[in-house]
């Protein structure tokens, strides 16, 4: 589905263009996203699960929770 939203709604085909996403997760159930996605970012509590995931993020905020996600977007900004 995320493959579909990004090609029918913002015209990106991310089998192609993959280096135009950044994708942020905080759980297991991420995993694909962070396998796929040339930039992932996991926010800190990912950290709780390291070592059991098949597939970790890229990069890891030093903050948990939305206070990660900010801290992603505040670097973005910057």
């Amino acid at each position: 589905m995320t493959k579909r939203l990004l090609k029918e709604i913002y015209s990106i085909d991310v089998n192609h263009q993959n280096e135009c996403v950044l994708y942020i997760g905080d759980s297991p159930n991420d995993c694909p996203m962070f396998d796929f996605f040339q930039h992932s970012v996991g926010v800190a509590n990912i950290h709780e699960y390291k070592g059991a995931l098949p597939s970790e993020p890229a990069w890891v905020t030093e903050r948990i929770g939305g206070y990660g996600f900010a801290e992603m977007v505040e670097i973005l900004l910057s």
